[in-house]
């Protein structure tokens, strides 16, 4: 049975050392990549979303503008309508 104590000798190739730096550093690399890309990606997503927001309020006001002139328009020509038809007001 080996005697175990505090003089442990542990050996590793140079070539597996090298190996593993690469390895680690190519990991680190590619997580700090794919955060910065996340992080960027976030920032346009809420600048979109921002910009979406305001047009759609923008776009609402114009529809309910041209909804109130096309129900005017609509109620004139029902009052036409019922004139020529009745020969009286409402």
């Amino acid at each position: 049975m080996p005697k175990i104590d505090d003089s442990l000798n542990l050996t590793i190739n140079i070539k597996w050392l090298a190996q593993l730096v690469v390895l680690i550093g190519s990991m680190v690399a590619a997580w700090y990549s794919l955060r910065m890309s996340l992080s960027t990606t976030m920032i346009e997503v809420e600048d979109l979303r921002s910009k979406t927001e305001s047009q759609y309020g923008d776009l609402h006001s114009r529809l309910q503008i041209i909804e109130s002139a096309r129900n005017e328009q609509l109620s004139e020509m029902n009052r036409s309508l019922w004139q020529k038809t009745f020969g009286k007001d409402e």
